[in-house]
């Protein structure tokens, strides 16, 4: 994930904060060989505050969107982002859609997904409309 963070900010996407271990992220940051002096690095090491603060940075309008690193998925998925940004507030289930840019060719396959262990009928449903924002951009 911090490889893609980096090149993200890199190519001017995203202007990224990071939260968690700084240590951590930086000891990854030197063994991929990246270059984090442009982003804001929040040292949070227990994995519950740093879901908490990443929210919290969301809510305050810092951030745009949350997104999952290193964080264990427990942690991440049981907060809701529901901060002083009334755009923010949702009671709906948080769940991971990922999309995925794979360069053309004869072997490429495009992958759209989201995934909760378990799902009932009605977060299913929820999790096909979380994929369908995502797609609609």
């Amino acid at each position: 994930m911090l490889v893609a963070v980096s090149e993200a900010q890199a190519r001017g996407i995203i202007n990224a904060v990071l939260v968690g271990n700084a240590q951590a992220i930086q000891r990854m940051a030197r063994e991929h060989h990246l270059e984090l002096d442009a982003m804001r690095i929040v040292d949070e090491p227990d994995d519950a505050a740093a879901a908490d603060k990443a929210m919290q940075i969301v809510a305050e309008g810092e951030a745009k969107v949350a997104i999952k690193g290193q964080v264990a998925d427990p942690p991440f998925f049981s907060v809701r982002p529901c901060g002083a940004r009334p755009d923010c507030r949702t009671e709906r289930l948080i769940s991971h859609v990922g999309v995925f840019e794979v360069p053309p060719g004869p072997t490429a396959v495009h992958h759209r997904c989201g995934v909760v262990l378990f799902p009932t009928l009605e977060q299913k449903i929820e999790i096909v409309s979380n994929g369908i924002a995502v797609a609609r951009g």
